[in-house]
């Protein structure tokens, strides 16, 4: 588990939810954790519950029980659901009132992401024929298993588009199975299909919850940009941060005003430092290695130098969101497929860069994990890393 995470069980006399809430200014710690049928999410969320000193509640735990209220199985009550979706929309409201009713909590449901928007939306997922085989180990009551596991993944494939049915028609979803509308995605089956220890999964998530908390809660971006429009870009700056709630942190100034870090002088700062110059950078780089901050936001305009696309290949390097503002006047600067593949998104005015990130604050700490995930499997990035290793090694 991570040390932030470790660190805060030293803390006595308090839930970690508590903790968290009061160390990120949050005014609710709540989960909902979806997913694939026998990916685990109610295995999972018993060491949850524990961990965060927390309520749980499970809205198939509910159905189930509407269904022995019926006198018929759950197989049963879903297909009538695809008719009239009154024993969903049941389920759903007992669910949505019960975590006004507590705060706090974990919501282990289909649907929780959707009613608990607040939430920090996790989406449980494994290795098909794993999960098949898991239910068929150990099938619940009232619900229809395979003979065998090919028979069981098809049982598995029609149960997941029925739902998908039931909540479309219900709710207008399309498909409640997309990972993308989730802020984390965990896997507990191995490369290889085996499975995972639950123990592990459940640590994992502990580890990406405090991650979310620390950069997703109130989003930070290191914002780098020309030297020469430092002011014009310093003025943009705080009107967005007004607007949007999202902090950008400029190297050029002090945290709150127009005024510029004691001895900036711009670009003649820069020639009187001479050699020592790479100082200034190695503190700008810590700024974007920050554990707090999500991502990094460039300007590129006519007087772009050097530093500003440095900042932004290591950010993306880092694995963390890059946004783009590009007004260079030439048009090849906005195509430029460098800026093009190691950015999230390119803008060509800070107004379209505002309307994009106010449309997505929920969303950016999904951007972040797709970035990781998609670096991780590029070959070329692999190799990146794998020199690093060796260096590492050769160093001793």
């Amino acid at each position: 588990m991570g040390k932030e995470v470790s660190d805060l069980e030293n803390i006595i006399g308090k839930t970690q939810a508590q903790i968290l809430k009061e160390k990120f200014n949050m005014p609710h710690f709540r989960l909902t954790i979806s997913g694939w049928p026998g990916a685990g999410k109610g295995t999972v969320t018993r060491p949850l519950k524990k961990y965060y000193g927390v309520e749980a509640i499970s809205g198939g735990k509910l159905r189930r029980e509407y269904a022995k209220q019926a006198g018929i199985s759950l197989t049963q009550l879903n297909e009538e659901a695809k008719k009239d979706p009154a024993s969903d929309i049941r389920a759903d409201e007992y669910q949505r009132n019960w975590i006004e009713e507590h705060g706090d909590g974990i919501v282990e449901s289909r649907l929780g992401y959707h009613f608990v928007p607040d939430s920090i939306k996790i989406f449980i997922e494994g290795n098909k024929r794993t999960l098949a085989e898991r239910i068929m180990k150990h099938p619940r009551k009232g619900e229809e298993v395979g003979k065998t596991v090919e028979e069981e993944m098809r049982i598995l494939d029609g149960r997941c588009n029925n739902d998908r049915e039931r909540y479309r028609k219900a709710y207008q979803i399309e498909d409640c199975y997309d990972s993308d509308l989730f802020d984390m995605v965990i896997n507990t089956t191995k490369p290889d299909g085996s499975n995972k220890p639950f123990n592990k999964v459940a640590d994992l998530i502990k580890v990406k919850v405090f991650d979310y908390c620390q950069k997703a809660v109130h989003p930070k971006f290191y914002l780098a940009h020309p030297t020469s429009s430092r002011e014009k870009v310093r003025r943009w700056e705080l009107e967005f941060e007004k607007r949007t709630g999202i902090e950008l942190i400029n190297p050029f100034f002090e945290a709150s005003s127009m005024s510029p870090e004691e001895e900036n002088e711009g670009e003649s700062k820069y020639l009187r430092m001479g050699k020592e110059v790479s100082g200034i950078f190695d503190v700008n780089l810590k700024h974007v290695a920050r554990k707090d901050v999500i991502g990094t936001v460039v300007v590129i305009d006519d007087s772009w130098t050097w530093g500003t696309p440095e900042e932004h290949a290591i950010a993306w390097l880092m694995s963390k969101p890059v946004y783009a503002i590009v007004t260079h006047s030439e048009k090849n600067y906005f195509n430029h497929p460098s800026v093009i593949r190691t950015s999230n998104g390119v803008f060509r005015t800070e107004k379209e860069f505002e309307t994009y990130m106010v449309k997505n604050k929920s969303r950016l700490f999904r951007e972040l994990e797709k970035t990781r995930r998609k670096n991780l499997v590029n070959p070329v990035y692999a190799m990146i890393f794998n020199e690093i290793k060796k260096n590492e090694e050769l160093l001793g």
